[in-house]
């Protein structure tokens, strides 16, 4: 019997919809990041832009001069045809004949930013994210149950410490973007608290939170830290890893900050 049967069968009211930028999935296309988006052409206030032309605008602005292929998300989640919006925006001079933006293209699109932000998390935010993992608990306990009532509580076990071990890595997986999006806005000193603490939690993938943290001392010039800090990696959790993977990325964080170091002894020794 398919598991999603069983949810079907058994599913209570009391599990919460499931949400995309707000919207209930009962309201969206099926396989919805397969479809255009419903918000694609609603209209900016003031303008004859749509939230579609929006993030066309940041794209042209982010790779203006690069020769980069039209990501197929365009015409697949925003606008029906990439080239017609294209000469729209010419034409209303929104962007110049080498499509680069304009000032007004720059300020809208400045005014506007939340789309991008929103855009980069496909469109889910925290609300979103939380009735997805709500709707999933209700729905594995109501399977567990289904399991024990039936003598599978072995199984049952199973799923419930999968579901606990799912569960620390989203609030890991959380707490370190949290500290990426810190790290770069410059807020290093808080963001490194948060690596400092991730690295001593228990975690499949150790080497992101190393690297990030690594990153960070070196914009902060403690290059003895991040020495260190690879050192350790390379010790303790390389290992994990298949045959010598991430080796040469932190081999080389290592030599830089050792030439930085030998550079700075140099400059003290000639004072």
């Amino acid at each position: 019997m398919r598991l999603f049967s069983i949810f079907k069968r058994n599913k209570r009211k009391d599990v919460p919809e499931r949400t995309i930028n707000g919207i209930p999935l009962t309201k969206l296309p099926n396989n919805v990041y397969e479809n255009m988006f419903p918000w694609s052409s609603d209209q900016i206030p003031n303008t004859n832009l749509t939230v579609g032309n929006i993030v066309m605008l940041w794209w042209l602005d982010k790779y203006h001069g690069t020769n980069r292929t039209i990501p197929l998300y365009f015409e697949r989640n925003y606008v029906k045809s990439f080239s017609k919006e294209l000469m729209k925006l010419k034409k209303d001079e929104w962007i110049y004949k080498d499509e680069s933006l304009s000032p007004k293209a720059k300020k809208v699109l400045h005014n506007n930013f939340d789309i991008i932000e929103k855009h980069r998390v496909g469109w889910m935010n925290e609300a979103d994210r939380k009735t997805f993992e709500e709707a999933r608990r209700i729905e594995m306990n109501i399977h567990n149950q289904w399991l024990i009532n039936n003598g599978m509580e072995d199984i049952a076990e199973r799923n419930k410490q999968m579901m606990l071990k799912q569960d620390a890595d989203m609030i890991i997986t959380r707490k370190f973007k949290k500290a990426e999006t810190m790290s770069k806005n410059n807020e290093l000193a808080e963001a490194n608290k948060i690596l400092e603490r991730l690295i001593e939690s228990n975690t499949d993938y150790p080497a992101i939170i190393y690297e990030r943290l690594a990153k960070n001392y070196r914009k902060q010039k403690r290059y003895q830290d991040e020495i260190n800090l690879c050192m350790r990696f390379l010790k303790n959790e390389q290992p994990k890893y298949d045959e010598d993977q991430w080796i040469n990325i932190f081999e080389k964080r290592i030599a830089f900050s050792e030439s930085k170091l030998s550079k700075q002894s140099n400059t003290t020794l000639l004072d």
